[in-house]
């Protein structure tokens, strides 16, 4: 199984390309497409097939780059149910980018 921790950097990843995606996509004209791309491939692979509250969940928290915190607040939830919601993703990830990679 794919680590918890691998799983959240890459979580980390994603949302870093998606916060700065003009910039990545400037320097890909000059030095080629990042590394990133295709793990930010491989995770919605997976996304995509998930349920709709985890999808919707993995768009608003890493591609529309928010915070917990932020989240929390723009879908009226408290801080540890978001906590928890992210738990939820990571796993959902880890048990199936496991499958995808058998």
């Amino acid at each position: 199984m794919i680590e918890y921790n691998t799983v959240k950097n890459d979580l980390n990843d994603i949302r870093f390309f998606y916060s700065r995606k003009d910039s990545f996509e400037t320097g890909s004209k000059t030095i080629g497409p990042s590394a990133v791309l295709e793990k930010i491939s491989k995770y919605n692979d997976v996304v995509r097939k998930a349920p709709a509250r985890i999808y919707e969940f993995y768009v608003s928290l890493y591609l529309n780059n928010n915070t917990l915190e932020s989240l929390a607040f723009k879908l009226g939830y408290s801080y540890i149910q978001v906590q928890r919601m992210n738990k939820n993703l990571i796993t959902y990830l880890q048990n199936n980018l496991e499958l995808e990679e058998k």
